[in-house]
């Protein structure tokens, strides 16, 4: 077993030791706040998590994993999920 390596946290460009648990590794508190926000603007909006993924083109358990933690939303994904919450918005203004 060797080192733990360096790595480059996506969410915010620190480089150092983080734990990689997840498909890339992040500080904690990036994916606890993506978690928070996602689960709180779906909450907001009365979606379940069916809705908002046919809304954003996604599978339901993939939103149910970055809910959870377990899993850090790619790109493509997030600008999905980005876009989404612009309409919901828009919606309700």
């Amino acid at each position: 077993m060797g080192y733990p390596k360096r790595h480059k946290c996506p969410g915010c460009g620190y480089e150092g030791f983080m734990e990689k648990a997840l498909p890339l590794p992040v500080h904690a508190n990036h994916v606890r706040k993506q978690v928070r926000n996602l689960r709180t603007i779906r909450k907001q909006h009365g979606l379940s998590q069916q809705q908002l993924a046919d809304l954003a083109g996604i599978h339901r358990n993939t939103v149910a994993r970055i809910e959870r933690g377990e899993q850090w939303a790619n790109r493509p994904t997030q600008q999905r999920l980005v876009e989404v919450v612009r309409r919901l918005k828009a919606r309700s203004s």
